[in-house]
C-alpha cells in the first residue's frame, strides 16, 4: 500500500494528466520524466478524424465597420 500511495504522491507532483505524452531521459544516472512540449503536427492532430468535413466557401454579406486598404495589395 505505501509503494501506491507514494507513486500517487509522486505523480500528483508532476502535474501530468492520464495519457499524457512525456520524454524520457537518463542524465548523469537519474531518470528524467519531463511533459512533451512539442507541437503537433497537422497530420497528428487530424489523425483520428472520422468525420465527412467538406471544405467549402460561404457568402458572408457586405462587409461592414472600418475597412483598411493597404497600398499594393489586392
Amino acid at each position: 500500500m505505501f509503494a501506491e500511495d507514494g507513486h500517487k504522491k509522486l505523480f500528483l507532483l508532476t502535474n501530468l494528466q492520464e495519457n499524457d505524452k512525456v520524454q524520457i531521459k537518463v542524465q548523469d544516472g537519474n531518470v528524467i520524466i519531463m511533459p512533451d512540449k512539442r507541437r503537433k503536427t497537422l497530420a497528428e492532430r487530424i489523425a483520428g478524424y472520422k468525420g465527412d468535413y467538406k471544405c467549402s466557401e460561404w457568402d458572408m454579406g457586405k462587409p461592414s465597420g472600418l475597412v483598411v486598404s493597404i497600398e499594393g495589395s489586392d
